[in-house]
């Protein structure tokens, strides 16, 4: 079965004092906060679930007006733009009886009138809509906030593999100001900026399980032996060194209660991950000292001298200090090998470990 995903990227607030706004998460979608912009931007990352075509349901808000500043940074459009279009407003309020009883209504010259007044009232700005920097909307915000005001949402489709991606969508112009603070309206909002963003999906998914779906299901039956497999792998390679028969057992144990409840085999699973991902030994790295066989003080002042730490606690070292996550896989087997300690091993993986593959991550 598959999953209509409605995910909504809103902005904290939309007044630089925290006056309310709309809350768009408050309508049940699901959606994360991403930080105010000065310049009207919206940035985030977020993860998709699987390879497929996702609509993208882009909305803009335009109170530029009452804040002729942002006008002024742009060579051509100033206040007499703006000017114009109030002026255009008044002469057809002041039309038909002097003033006095029923306002006439405009004519089409008129409303024409007002529409071009208000289009050229501001400077237009392009807005651009990046996933991981390719762009997926461009378009063009034209004039003040009365002009196009009803105008709805700029969507698109693009094709997204699964996991994560950086998401923005910004004004390009916005972020050249000399003074963000002047696309500050008196009343405290922004004269232009993105109100949020929908990702509707998945559409036409792909039908091959994503890599993270692989890299946790080893194997592909759904029975106990499979089930050790599979926790035996995530348990070494989360908690970064040997697991005991009794930690697997009992996260067997999670997968065997949910399947006797009468949910899948993949639902047990991952209980079974929470379980292991919530863990003290996921969540710090942690050196033991060997267990003296005996209690006697000549045995527990020899565990408290300094000793070596273990080939997998040399790795996780070497990892978190170089790029601050856990060994990857070729590292974690030669600690497994028990030979990363050997001088050769240890400066081959050195080398290893500044490729410019991984140089070019941390930049």
């Amino acid at each position: 079965m598959r999953v209509r995903y409605l995910l909504s990227f809103v902005e904290d607030d939309d007044r630089l004092d925290g006056g309310a706004g709309d809350d768009v998460l408050e309508g049940g979608n699901a959606g994360i906060w991403l930080p105010y912009s000065l310049r009207g931007a919206m940035y985030g990352n977020w993860t998709f679930p699987v390879d497929a075509e996702y609509e993208f349901r882009l909305r803009i808000a335009n109170f530029r007006g009452a804040n002729p500043d942002v006008a002024e940074q742009t060579p051509g459009a100033g206040r007499g733009g703006s000017g114009a279009g109030r002026g255009g407003g008044g002469a057809a309020g002041r039309g038909g009886n002097g003033g006095r009883g029923v306002r006439a209504a405009p004519t089409p010259e008129e409303l024409k009138a007002r529409d071009e007044a208000a289009r050229i009232g501001a400077p237009p700005r392009k807005l651009i809509l990046t996933v991981d920097g390719v762009p997926v909307i461009t378009d063009v915000v034209e004039g003040t906030g009365s002009y196009g005001y009803s105008n709805g949402e700029i969507t698109a489709r693009a094709k997204v593999k699964a996991g994560e991606h950086f998401l923005r969508a910004s004004f390009p112009e916005l972020a050249d100001l000399a003074d963000p603070q002047s696309n500050i309206n008196p009343d405290k909002r922004r004269g232009l900026f993105v109100d949020y963003l929908e990702i509707v999906g998945p559409h036409n998914p792909s039908p091959d399980h994503p890599e993270s779906y692989k890299k946790i299901f080893v194997c592909g039956q759904h029975n106990a032996v499979c089930a050790r497999r599979i926790i035996s792998n995530l348990l070494e390679r989360a908690w970064r060194r040997p697991v005991t028969q009794q930690e697997i057992a009992s996260k067997l144990g999670l997968v065997a209660m949910v399947q006797k409840d009468g949910q899948p085999f993949e639902e047990g699973i991952r209980l079974a991950l929470q379980a292991i991902l919530s863990s003290p030994d996921f969540l710090f790295r942690i050196e033991r000292d060997a267990k003296p066989a005996t209690a006697t003080p000549a045995a527990v002042a020899t565990q408290s001298a300094p000793h070596d730490v273990t080939d997998y606690e040399l790795a996780s070292r070497l990892s978190y200090y170089l790029w601050a996550t856990m060994p990857d896989e070729e590292l974690y087997k030669t600690a497994k090998s028990g030979t990363l300690r050997q001088p050769k091993v240890l400066q081959a993986q050195d080398r290893v470990s500044f490729t410019a593959t991984k140089i070019e991550g941390a930049a």
